[in-house]
């Protein structure tokens, strides 16, 4: 499943849309635009596989995972 997002054209369509900000706007307004994405960014979701294997925390089996977010959203 990792192979397969690796192979798929996410990474060339950031690219593209990144060199054209760049190409367009200019390196340092790309850059604000880069920056503002990421720090207004408070969660994120994944669909990468988690381990096949048993997780023992403590000497306790995981069964479940439980998502909390410890930060307060950012308001432009």
């Amino acid at each position: 499943m990792l192979d397969k997002k690796k192979l798929s054209l996410e990474a060339y369509f950031s690219y593209a849309i990144t060199s054209l900000a760049m190409s367009l706007l200019g390196p340092t307004a790309a850059a604000l635009l880069t920056y503002r994405i990421i720090c207004n960014t408070s969660f994120m979701i994944s669909n990468v596989v988690g381990p096949q294997e048993e997780i023992m925390f403590g000497g306790n089996p995981i069964t479940a995972f439980s998502v909390s977010s410890s930060s307060l959203p950012h308001v432009m």
